[in-house]
């Protein structure tokens, strides 16, 4: 999977201060390095740990307390796991998790803490088959909550998940017929306090899906809707009600700001994009979308080859 963009969602100010991420090292036997961006300053400060080059860390990452966790993959032999490390800020130490399937998605759980939410599949046919599961990283076993419905269809990008912390749902949005942009899209919401029931969404409009969503409550949010397959994306707010979607389109979204696969994840009023194969570090307005500073990963010390500011997540 390819990446062109990443978004990473900033809390305000007193609450989120920065952003963890890998910058994935392209050159055989070197190592990916993690490193800090500081959203007051806009300056970028590398973390001890160095990760193995041989992974892609190319989907969701997730800080819980002092550990911070990233899903990686190799696309060469179809490895896959979960590489944490505890007390990220000081520590070198790495340890690379086994994982039960291909993870998608991953989020600090609030009811058991230092166990982990996760979107997982497994092949399917003619569709791959999607759950959400908790995850033990103590002892690298997880339990399925749920199985999101297969009316559901997944499009092969990871920014479609999303967690509303503050009433236990993983959301997931998609396409109601795989590969068909003009279809209507579908969220569902899987509350995962309440033994994993969920509730379909349809999309009301004759085109288009939510490639990307953020909740603000338990049935609105922000995001992008994906209009066909050439990426024409327009921002949106939108409201979960009576089984239906209801978006409100705002200005048409920068193609920098396609997150290509990588999941997405945010806090409050500020997105933070790092677009492919500029390498540029882009923060955006997340209620509109719009570019409010830009710099490339290089000026700010971060030395190319890269794949970008990928598995990324604000702390």
């Amino acid at each position: 999977m390819f990446l062109h963009a990443l978004f990473v969602g900033i809390a305000a100010a007193n609450k989120m201060q920065r952003v963890v991420f890998v910058n994935n090292n392209l050159i055989d036997g070197e190592k990916s390095l993690v490193w800090s961006f500081d959203l007051a300053s806009r300056r970028v400060t590398r973390l001890p740990a160095s990760l193995s080059s041989s992974f892609d860390f190319v989907s969701g990452a997730a800080i819980c307390g002092d550990s911070y966790y990233a899903i990686h993959a190799e696309i060469e032999t179809g490895t896959v796991g979960l590489t944490f490390v505890a007390n990220f800020s000081t520590s070198a130490a790495v340890q690379y998790l086994a994982v039960p399937s291909l993870l998608h998605a991953v989020w600090c759980d609030p009811q058991q803490p230092g166990r982990l939410l996760v979107v997982r599949s497994d092949p399917g046919t003619p569709e791959a088959i999607f759950h959400v599961a908790r995850y033990d990283p103590s002892t690298q076993t997880s339990n399925d909550v749920v199985q999101i419905p297969t009316t559901w269809n997944w499009a092969e990008d990871d920014a479609v998940f999303a967690f509303d912390v503050s009433a236990n749902r993983v959301w997931a949005s998609g396409p109601v017929t795989s590969g068909v942009f003009e279809n209507s899209g579908a969220v569902f919401a899987v509350d995962v306090s309440a033994n994993g029931t969920s509730t379909a969404f349809t999309l009301g409009y004759e085109a288009g899906w939510l490639g990307f969503l953020f909740p603000t409550s338990s049935s609105t949010g922000f995001g992008y809707r994906q209009l066909d397959q050439n990426y024409d994306l327009r921002w949106a707010t939108f409201t979960l009600e009576a089984g239906k979607v209801t978006c409100t389109d705002g200005s048409t979204v920068s193609t920098t700001l396609w997150a290509g696969g990588s999941p997405l994840a945010a806090c409050d009023d500020v997105v933070v994009a790092a677009s492919l194969p500029s390498n540029n570090l882009t923060l955006a307005d997340a209620r509109t979308g719009k570019t409010i500073w830009s710099a490339s990963l290089e000026s700010l010390g971060v030395k190319a080859p890269n794949a970008g500011a990928l598995a990324a997540v604000c702390a």
